[in-house]
């Protein structure tokens, strides 16, 4: 027998068990943000290991610590393609900061961004522990710039030492309400409007490009007064000055501030502000005397204001029927509101038994 024969050699091929291993690389990112405002921010991701990685989600916190707790706050999630062997890619994103009264603790202060790559554990990777950068970074306090006080009266006066006409006067106030200072001048802009939209369409009346630096509470106070028409042909107390003025009442005043975006605020989306123009009864001269009422807005959709300068009956007829739909009696002069809502889509007469007749048109 051969016993030389009993063992048989072969070469055998191993192949361990690859595996990835994602690491953030690298972050970048602004020292300084806005508690309330958008911040773009880049960073690398890298595949160490030794196999493909599948698509992941990569999540950044913001932390008081530079590591991720109960506390920090997830503020986005980015799903990240698949990276090959010792590839590097590189994203970006925009991310917006909590505005610090809504994060108990706050935000304001030194605080850390936090990126976590594979953070919803979609892959088995040789090393689950060095997934996780930081970066420092400090947020402050904005500024929040409004308009307030916003009053808009029109009005039949004297613009010049015999000249009668409408005329209208315009307050209000730009105020800071956030934390912060504005750290640089900025714009106001004011515009008459037929409607409550901003558009092309619309009248520019006021602006001023010089509105000065603002501390938290500060206001800069806007008082302008501008003619609407001049005198009417047929005399300074005429119709025409009454029918001119109740045209100027159906318009809106809209106060535009920081129209630019020149300032970073804590709120972008409540720097327009919309004021219907009103009477100003008080400042009229003349125009009591005739007992005129004032009717507006015409066309009119719920309520009607009625303005009147003493005892006065109004009588509300329909054109189309000729009867009666409302009749009110007021006792002293004054502005009334009267709801009209139940009224059908039409024109009307009113009637303020004074040998006034005004055409009203409900909506």
């Amino acid at each position: 027998m051969n016993e030389t024969d009993n063992v048989k050699a072969e070469v055998v091929k191993v192949v361990a068990n690859l595996k990835s291993d994602l690491i953030v690389e690298s972050t970048d990112l602004p020292l300084f943000a806005t508690e309330g405002n958008q911040l773009k921010v880049g960073w690398a991701t890298k595949n160490q290991g030794k196999a493909v990685s599948p698509p992941t989600k990569l999540t950044i916190y913001l932390s008081k610590v530079p590591k991720i707790t109960n506390e920090s706050i997830k503020i986005l999630d980015f799903d990240s393609r698949s990276v090959r062997i010792g590839e590097r890619i590189i994203d970006e994103a925009i991310l917006t900061i909590p505005n610090d009264n809504e994060v108990d603790g706050g935000v304001i202060g030194e605080r850390y961004l936090v990126f976590e790559t594979d953070s919803n554990f979609m892959e088995k990777e040789s090393n689950e522990y060095n997934n996780v950068d930081f970066k420092r970074i400090k947020i402050g306090s904005a500024c929040d710039l409004v308009s307030t006080d916003v009053e808009a009266l029109a009005r039949i006066d004297y613009y010049a030492p015999h000249a009668k006409g409408v005329l209208y006067d315009v307050h209000f106030k730009v105020k800071n309400q956030g934390r912060n200072t504005t750290e640089k001048p900025t714009m106001v802009s004011c515009y008459l409007s037929k409607d409550t939209n901003l558009d092309r369409d619309d009248r520019l009346i006021y602006l001023n490009t010089n509105v000065p630096v603002l501390d938290n509470g500060d206001a800069f106070e806007v008082n302008f007064s501008n003619r609407w028409v001049g005198q009417a042909p047929d005399g300074p107390d005429g119709p025409s000055l009454e029918e001119t003025l109740r045209e100027l009442l159906n318009y809106h005043v809209i106060v535009v501030v920081d129209p630019e975006d020149i300032i970073s605020e804590s709120d972008e989306d409540n720097n327009i502000t919309v004021k219907d123009m009103e009477l100003s009864t008080e400042r009229i001269k003349g125009f009591e005397k005739k007992a005129t009422t004032v009717v507006y807005p015409v066309p009119v959709k719920d309520v009607l204001n009625i303005v009147v300068t003493d005892h006065t009956e109004i009588t509300i007829y329909s054109v189309a029927t000729g009867s009666i739909v409302l009749n009110k009696t007021f006792t002293q002069s004054g502005k009334y509101e009267v709801n009209v809502a139940s009224l059908k889509r039409g024109n009307y007469i009113l009637d303020d038994h004074k040998g006034k007749k005004i055409n009203m048109i409900k909506r």
